[in-house]
């Protein structure tokens, strides 16, 4: 009988440059580069966000990060500063506490589909994030199981 055991996890990649996120206007949308999945075909993927805000975050307050494929290997699914993706690609919600301290979180263990996509960073803490490189960041690793 096979053991299913995690596979090796790599090293966090920063999805966006050290400036993209920062000074960002309470419902803002960011777009990252593309992340190519469709060689690998990674299962999981562990999302860590750090954020900062000048003023503390309004209660409720969140940041959110959408999954936008390209399922057909070129074309992406709506969803970018200007437009609102549907809410089933949604991959994480990551709740801010009302503090101007920075914040790091995390969500781990979400599947991925086996293709390329770009995550869309999404401020809903009710404030404006730090103009700070840096400050304000989503990072990922993506991984798979493996039998042993």
């Amino acid at each position: 009988m096979a053991i299913i055991k995690w596979s090796s996890y790599g090293s966090y990649t920063a999805a966006f440059s050290a400036g993209d996120l920062k000074n960002k206007s309470n419902t803002a949308r960011v777009l990252s580069g593309a992340i190519d999945n469709s060689s690998d075909c990674n299962r999981w993927i562990d999302l860590t966000c750090a954020a900062k805000y000048g003023t503390a975050p309004s209660a409720g307050g969140y940041v959110a990060v959408y999954l936008i494929p390209a399922v057909d290997g070129t074309n992406y699914a709506d969803g970018d500063a200007s437009v609102l993706p549907q809410a089933s690609l949604l991959l994480a919600v990551f709740a801010l506490k009302a503090s101007t301290s920075q914040q790091l979180l995390a969500s781990t263990r979400i599947m991925i589909p086996p293709c390329k996509f770009k995550l869309l960073w999404e401020n809903q803490a009710g404030q404006t994030s730090t103009n700070t490189d840096s400050e304000n960041m989503v990072s990922y690793r993506m991984y798979n199981e493996s039998a042993a």
